[in-house]
This record gives structure tokens, C-alpha cells and sequence, in this order.
């Protein structure tokens, strides 16, 4: 599609904060890491993910097996 995954990364980063428990955006971002290349990335973003007061829910399965696969 000639998209910058950078930039598709940061939208799905948006999209997470308003659909935490969405699988489809957790497999998306998944894809958008491997093809950015930004795993470690991935942990820095998942440790402040989980432990946003705002988002209110450190039980987020699928927010927890993405960390998993990090």
C-alpha cells in the first residue's frame, strides 16, 4: 500500500489508548513493529501502556501477550 509504517505505528499507538482490549489493533501493531523494526520499542510503550492510571486496567489480556511477544 506504500504506507510509512512509522506513521502506521503511531496511529495504531492512538488507537490503543482508545480500544485497549481490541485484538485486531494489538495483532496491527504487532505487524507495524516487525516491519518498523522498533521491538524494543515495544516494551518502553507496553510498560507505560499498563501502568497508565487513566486506562484504569492492568488486566489487559491482549496488551499482556503483545508484551509477551516483545
Amino acid at each position: 500500500l506504500g504506507k510509512d509504517w512509522t506513521q502506521e505505528l503511531q496511529w495504531v499507538t492512538e488507537l490503543a489508548a482508545d480500544n485497549p482490549k481490541n485484538y485486531q489493533i494489538w495483532q496491527h501493531r504487532r505487524c507495524c513493529a516487525e516491519r518498523c523494526g522498533t521491538g524494543d520499542g515495544e516494551l518502553l510503550f507496553l510498560n507505560s501502556f499498563l501502568s497508565d492510571p487513566d486506562l484504569d486496567d492492568a488486566k489487559n489480556y491482549h496488551a499482556w501477550a503483545h508484551r509477551q511477544w516483545a
